[in-house]
């Protein structure tokens, strides 16, 4: 399902479990925040094409590495996640994906990942990237300032800060969990856009 959230933002949610992703326009391309999962990867070209979105024009950026957020990378050129999660996907790619089926890790193995320092210009100008590990070692948080846009990813799933991810999990930093949730929400955004 889509839904304009913002003048600039579109949330797309799915009918089997996986991440929320989000459809960001800038001025030439746009930024897909996440892809869900690898059951939902034909349901999400199908929206991106339903709103007329070419895929060569995406960008996707990953909140992290775990296997509800990764299904669909292999349609798209361009894809960032942090330093640390694509480290940890090298050293160990079934604790960084945190379980996954085959189709997830195929689809991260096939994709050319790059860290968020080679990030373009243009996008730089548009969006911040916080470094919030807690939910797992490179997690990050997305803010779009100048529109009060947060996309916490699964560092926090509640605009008070009482739902939260897991940080149970084989690359989690659970004593960076509250620093973290604290930095996310100290940012001043309007709209919310957690990763579930």
């Amino acid at each position: 399902m889509i839904e304009k959230i913002h003048e600039k933002v579109w949330k797309l949610s799915f009918k089997f479990f996986g991440s929320l992703c989000y459809l960001v326009k800038l001025t030439n391309n746009y930024l897909l925040i996440d892809t869900s999962s690898s059951r939902n990867k034909e349901e999400l070209l199908s929206d991106l094409k339903s709103i007329q979105v070419p895929l060569n024009k995406v960008t996707v950026l990953l909140t992290h590495l775990h296997w509800d957020h990764v299904g669909c990378l292999t349609p798209f050129k361009k894809i960032y996640a942090s330093k640390i999660e694509i480290e940890d996907f090298n050293k160990d790619p079934s604790a960084a994906l945190a379980a996954y089926s085959r189709e997830e890790l195929e689809e991260v193995k096939k994709s050319n990942l790059l860290p968020f320092s080679k990030l373009d210009k243009e996008i730089k100008k548009e969006i911040q990237v916080i470094i919030a590990p807690g939910h797992s070692r490179g997690s990050v948080a997305f803010y779009m300032p100048k529109q009060q846009v947060l996309f916490p990813g699964d560092v926090v799933f509640s605009e008070d800060g009482s739902v939260i991810g897991r940080y149970d999990l084989p690359t989690s930093v659970p004593e960076k969990v509250q620093e973290s949730i604290d930095k996310v929400l100290k940012l001043k955004f309007k709209v919310f856009c957690p990763g579930h």
